[in-house]
Parts: structure tokens; C-alpha cells; sequence
């Protein structure tokens, strides 16, 4: 009947879900079963149960079902979604999301039933990391599509232009920013082009690019509003949409406007973090790199957690350099603290800026650090690989050889 539920509520979402499928269920049923739903709803203690009644009410009359949750990376409580500070209540409610997953998928796998599934999500791990019990229920029924919406740069900078029709004025100075063969005399123009082709080859999606805009105009919308409070002439409080808005917001999307050659890579302040990194630091970001490297030629690539990169560290046989789990973990804890590794709460519900970390795992337990998805806020071949053949890293040329290779 294509209405919608909210899910932050579990039970309220339960609740409508029977309220729904039995209004169609029992529209042609008879007034004995629907006494008996009515005794149901208020003897059954468990909703799950009073859902399986539905469900079965809906079988009997032959009635297709149809459920659709979207943002599933959040809904179902994975790690992709839980964010730092999470109550224990809020993680029991993520715990309950995923039995009701569970109870839904279970029913689908039914070869009797007539309820399907589909889940929407933005977040390419998110099968990978839901409860093993609610993937158990999904292998063999289940089939994955995914929507890749550009195929080349061409397409990417279409793709983003149409969001500015009806405001031409800015959609113009965009593609002059962005286009391919960019040949434009001020420096900031060219670098906004020659980054966004790099991230285009590097696999960022869409949504990555949609980010990077979205900061670029709240940073411009911002000064604007300053500019308007000012005490100035009409004519001097417009300000205009310039290439450092772009500039800015793709460094905090983490993309470097910094080239190899560059002369002022040494002096870039994000390098100067890594050459401040500890022997401990370095070699939670070197196995990062080893695992992100790896996942780059796949179709399907697998989060980047603090569990993989302790499992990669374990293949390092060098004499020095070589650190206990404990200080591994430790070490790991002070490179988020520092904004060298970002938590990847990457779902539509969050904003522009969701990237930005500024959170504590003091509420966190062991088990969500390790699985929780990370985002590395450093280009891999432009800042970090060059970082490593400079030997700016505070580390042993075994590990940095090590660091290097995508396997041992």
C-alpha cells in the first residue's frame, strides 16, 4: 500500500508493519479470524510473533508483500552505522533492528511465502557486516544489484552539472572548473580539475563528489552571510563563488591538491602530520595501506577495520618495528584521536561534513572498534606512497618496504 515507517523505532515499526499487512489481510478474511488477530494482539507478548500471524493471514488470502528498507546500513544497526558515542540503549535497539532483519529474511527464504524483500543502502560493506545469522538467512535467496551511475569523467561532471540546472551562472563557472582538458591560467582552477579526475580513476562515487560540493557551497554560504551583515555598500557584500571553496572542501573530503612534484609538498601541514607519526602510528597506517591497495581491483571490496589491519600487521617478519597487539590497538586509538584514520559513517543520514570525527570510544566496546569501517583521509599514491620513498615516515626501512607491497 506503499506507505512508510520510520525506523529508529523498532517497535513502532513492527507494530506497523502488522497494522498494515493485516488491514489487507483481513480485508477478506472472516470476522472469526479477525477476532482472532484481535486476541493476538493482546495475549502475544512478543511483536515477532504477532508479525508471523500476519504474515500467515497474508499467505492464506494470497497476498503478495513487498518490504523495502532503505538506508539498511543504518537500520540494521551495523557497525557501518553505529556512531562513537552510542548509548547501551541505542545499541540494544541496533541489536533488536537486526532480529527483525533476521525474522523478515528468515520468512522471504520460505518457499511457501509470498513475502520479498529489498534493501537499500550507500554503503557497499554493509552486507559484510551484518550478524552472521541474518547473512545465513539471505545466502541462496538473495541476489545483489549494484548501480554504478558513471562510467568515465565525461559522464561524472554531467552527472553533477544537472544539479545546478536553473542556476546557470554557477553551473557555467562549475564546468569550466571541471572540465577535462582544463587549461586555465590561475593554478587553483587547474589543480580543482586535476583532483577530481584523480578521484574519479581512484573508484570515489558519486555521493563522494555530491559531498564535495555541498561543502564547497556551505563554505561559500557562509562568508556570504558574513558579507551581508557587514557594514559595506550594496555592491561590495556580494561575494563570489571562488575556486578556494572547492580547494577547502576537498581537503576536508581528504583529497590532497598536492602533486608529487610539487615544491611545496614538504611544507603541506597534512605531510608534516605524517612525518609526527610514531613507530607504532606508522605501521597501523602502513598495513591500511597494504589492505586498501588490495581492495582497489575489486568489484566488491571489503571495509577497511582496526581487525584487518592486526591480522596483515602479523605477516610483517622484520627485527625492528615490531609491536605487541596492545600497543598495535593503542596506536590505532591515537591516529583517529588524531584525524589520520576517520571513522567511515558512510549513510545518506548524515551530512556534508560527516567525515569529520569528533568523537571518543570511551563507550565503545571491543568489538565495535575492531569491525567499525575506517575512511583513510590521504591519498594513497599521491601523498602517502611518496611520503614512504621520501623516508618522512619515523620507521624502519623493513617496514617501509613492507608497507609498500600489497602482500608479503
Amino acid at each position: 500500500n506503499g506507505l512508510m515507517i520510520r525506523g529508529n523505532d523498532v517497535g513502532f515499526a513492527v507494530n506497523e508493519l502488522v497494522r498494515q499487512i493485516s488491514d489487507l489481510a483481513l480485508a477478506q478474511v472472516g470476522q472469526a479470524d479477525s477476532n482472532l488477530l484481535r486476541l493476538k494482539k493482546t495475549s502475544f507478548i512478543s511483536n515477532l510473533s504477532l508479525l508471523d500471524e500476519t504474515f500467515r493471514l497474508a499467505k492464506v488470502v494470497k497476498r503478495p508483500i513487498l518490504i523495502i528498507i532503505d538506508e539498511m546500513d543504518a537500520f540494521s544497526g551495523s557497525a557501518g552505522s553505529m556512531e562513537v558515542n552510542t548509548t547501551i540503549l541505542e545499541r540494544a535497539k541496533e541489536k533488536d533492528r537486526q532480529v527483525l532483519l533476521y525474522h523478515i529474511l528468515d520468512r522471504v527464504a520460505s518457499r511457501e511465502s509470498s513475502l520479498s524483500f529489498v534493501g537499500i543502502t550507500s554503503h557497499s560493506a554493509t552486507a559484510t557486516l551484518l550478524e552472521k545469522r541474518v547473512k545465513s538467512r539471505a545466502e541462496g535467496t538473495s541476489k545483489t544489484i549494484f548501480v554504478t551511475p558513471f562510467d568515465s569523467y565525461e559522464t561524472l561532471t554531467q552527472l553533477l552539472l544537472q544539479k545546478f540546472d536553473g542556476v546557470e551562472r554557477l553551473k557555467s563557472t562549475l564546468a569550466k572548473w571541471l572540465r577535462i582538458d582544463n587549461e586555465a591560467k590561475e593554478k587553483e582552477v587547474r589543480q580543482i580539475s586535476q583532483v577530481f579526475q584523480r578521484n574519479c580513476n581512484a573508484g570515489k562515487d558519486l555521493r563522494w563528489f555530491v559531498r564535495v560540493l555541498a561543502v564547497a557551497l556551505s563554505l561559500y554560504r557562509e562568508d556570504l552571510r558574513i558579507s551581508l551583515q557587514e557594514d559595506k555598500a550594496p555592491d561590495q557584500r556580494l561575494v563570489q563563488f571562488q575556486p578556494k571553496y572547492m580547494l577547502e572542501a576537498l581537503a576536508i573530503m581528504g583529497a590532497s591538491a598536492t602533486g608529487c612534484e610539487d615544491a611545496s609538498f614538504l611544507t603541506n601541514p597534512r605531510i608534516q602530520i605524517l612525518k609526527d607519526l610514531s613507530g607504532p602510528q606508522v605501521a597501523v597506517l602502513l598495513a591500511g595501506r597494504r589492505i586498501l591497495s588490495r581492495e582497489a581491483g575489486k568489484e566488491i571490496p571489503q571495509p577497511l577495520t582496526l581487525h584487518r589491519m592486526l591480522s596483515d600487521y602479523t605477516t610483517y617478519k622484520g627485527n625492528s618495528n615490531c609491536y605487541s597487539p596492545r600497543l598495535f590497538r593503542r596506536a590505532f586509538t591515537q591516529i583517529v584521536e588524531m584525524d589520520v584514520l576517520r571513522p567511515s559513517f558512510d549513510h545518506s543520514g548524515g551530512g556534508p561534513l560527516q567525515y569529520e570525527y569528533g568523537g571518543s570510544f570511551a563507550e565503545m566496546d571491543a568489538t565495535s572498534i575492531s569491525r567499525m569501517p575506517l575512511h583513510v583521509p590521504y591519498e594513497l599514491d599521491i601523498e602517502l606512497t611518496r611520503a614512504i620513498k621520501g623516508n618522512l615516515l619515523d620507521c624502519s626501512t623493513a617496514l617501509q618496504d613492507w608497507g609498500m607491497k600489497e602482500n608479503s
